[in-house]
């Protein structure tokens, strides 16, 4: 019997032509011209986001544009679902099989399909044409087509005029009396994307960037290839994606991992409206990250594990240069760390003396220093805690630095260092807080103090608490003013936390409530109208305005959750 594999009628195994024939998108428009992209594995992503296998700097490009499939013998190209498009060699598509020459065009950037060993398909010189040939054939091609086919294309066009109900409109393309044709319908098109233009920058200016973005992509599908439109979009986009990357951090400071909050805080753009408070956010992580380490970092001093006490403050000092209290741990961490490596090295050791006796009339106590020398330490703190209650600052930096570099017990000096550093703080947040400058500037600034002086003793913790406070709910009443009912609300929280029965702070609280169940009304509205964008930026706020138990929390959550799968579907551009 003849063998068909032999006789090479049969292939031995399947073929995979994808795994041995190279193939490649090349850029030849747009801001990326010249780079060629190898397609690798069966899928790769193409994109503006970060996370795309082939990434595009073109901003007109969806985050996750379309993907490339390697299936069996072919390769497709799928449309992520983005309001953008993908087209291929002028036709939009959802999923188009390749052939080598195709053009994908996306944005503002063409890409070219090729394959090795494989010649490009001739297209015609004219180009191909999608849902607007007729248009573009009319205007472009009026020799070529002669005066019947322009006729035809403008009968056509008429009848489907009256069809929707322009009878007027028909009139005017076909050319009827005696004046030129006007095309009524481009001033209104006109109008309507002027008008969105318009919104959309109000609404940026009021850092409403969620209802921006889908305003735009409204606007973008009657203008496609407006520039300012996509620049607008790509501002907005831009800044969405920092209150993204805000929340984030927001959420992990809470959770106490302060190191990846500080970090997202430190990545939002200077060039962009939400850098301050990008900046505000990332102080205040800064500064519980720094209270929580080294308060581990002088633990693990006192229990005298100093690699474990070093480790946590270079983590402060490299997130915080400046930082005092973290500057003085580490000098006194240098010097332990000198004197052990002195004693443990050969030369550093000395023979241990034989003990002497010696008689003397004095006091039991001048004979043992050490003790001295402790009981001298703890006068000179006493002295200086009796500064700090006067507010007398610089006498208590004086006292307590005396022992923080002197030539006490380790528990003391570090004690010392960490007061040196909290009196410094009350001072300067004190004197912030009376300058003024805004009251959420005067709230950090009361917050900073009480924190710092609960760091000594809590002297000053009474009076700070109800000022602190006052602060917040100052706040409050500023974000609720501005319509920042999330703001307002974390703002209530923090005047709750130093005085919880503040009448003042329920008062909003209970009116911010309220607004979270309208807002998560219009989430479900705007979900419902596929405006993902504004759906998820007010089912998030929902969710920051009320209590984490309360089960319409818990359906806002849902919603952001169903809007953001929907914007990484390809909604996001």
């Amino acid at each position: 019997m003849l063998d068909p594999v032999a006789m090479g009628l049969v292939a031995a195994s399947p073929a995979e032509p994808e795994e041995t024939l190279r193939i490649e998108l090349r850029v030849i428009s747009g801001p990326d011209r010249g780079k060629v992209h190898n397609i690798q594995g069966d899928s790769a992503l193409v994109g503006r986001g970060l996370d795309c296998n082939i990434v595009l700097a073109d901003p007109a490009v969806s985050r996750k544009h379309f993907r490339v499939e390697r299936d069996g013998d072919g390769v497709d190209v799928v449309d992520m679902g983005g309001a953008n498009g993908t087209n291929i060699n002028g036709q939009r598509v959802q999923r188009h099989r390749l052939q080598p020459g195709d053009r994908v065009e996306i944005g503002t950037s063409v890409l070219e399909y090729h394959v090795e060993g494989a010649a490009p398909r001739r297209r015609p010189a004219s180009g191909a044409f999608g849902d607007e040939a007729p248009v573009a054939m009319a205007g472009r091609g009026r020799q070529a087509e002669g005066p019947d086919v322009r006729k035809m294309a403008l009968i056509a066009a008429a009848v489907l005029a009256v069809l929707l109900g322009g009878g007027v409109t028909a009139w005017l393309v076909v050319g009827g009396g005696d004046e030129p044709a006007v095309d009524e319908t481009a001033d209104v098109g006109n109008a309507a994307v002027t008008k969105a233009i318009d919104s959309a920058k109000g609404l940026i200016a009021d850092e409403e960037f969620a209802e921006a973005v889908d305003a735009l992509k409204e606007a973008r599908k009657l203008d496609p290839r407006n520039v300012d439109i996509r620049k607008l979009l790509t501002r907005a986009q831009d800044e969405l994606d920092a209150g993204d990357v805000i929340e984030d951090g927001r959420a992990a400071a809470k959770r106490g991992e302060f190191e990846f909050a500080i970090q997202q805080f430190k990545s939002v753009d200077k060039d962009l409206m939400q850098y301050t408070l990008a900046q505000e956010e990332l102080q205040a992580a800064l500064e519980s990250f720094a209270t929580t380490a080294l308060a581990a970092a002088r633990k693990a001093m006192n229990d005298g594990d100093l690699k474990v006490a070093s480790a946590a403050v270079a983590k402060v000092l490299d997130a915080d240069p400046k930082h005092t209290e973290a500057k003085l741990l580490k000098a006194q961490l240098d010097g332990d760390a000198g004197d052990e490596a002195a004693g443990d090295s050969p030369e550093g050791k000395k023979p241990a003396a034989k003990p002497v006796a010696v008689k003397s009339d004095a006091p039991r106590d001048r004979q043992r220093p050490a003790e001295a020398s402790a009981s001298s330490a703890k006068d000179v703190l006493a002295q200086g805690l009796r500064a700090y209650h006067d507010r007398k600052w610089s006498a208590a930096v004086a006292a307590f630095e005396k022992v923080a570099e002197g030539g006490y017990g380790r528990g003391d000096k570090s004690k010392a260092g960490a007061w040196v550093a909290a009196v410094k703080d009350v001072s300067s947040s004190l004197g912030s807080a009376d300058a003024g400058g805004g009251n959420a500037a005067v709230a950090r600034s009361l917050k900073k103090a009480y924190e710092a002086d609960r760091r000594i003793d809590g002297h000053f913790g009474p009076t700070l608490v109800k000022r602190v406070a006052g602060a917040y709910v100052k706040v409050a009443e500023d974000r609720y003013a501005q319509k920042k009912y999330a703001d307002a609300a974390d703002a209530v929280r923090e005047a709750q936390n130093f005085d919880y029965e503040n009448a003042k702070a329920q008062s909003i609280q209970d009116k911010c409530v309220d607004k979270a169940v309208s807002m998560l009304a219009e989430a479900k509205d705007h979900m419902g109208k596929q405006n993902h964008a504004t759906a998820r930026d007010l089912a998030r706020r929902v969710v920051r305005i009320l209590p984490a138990m309360d089960p319409r929390a818990a359906e806002a959550r849902e919603i952001a959750k169903k809007a953001t799968m929907a914007s990484t579907a390809g909604d996001d551009d």
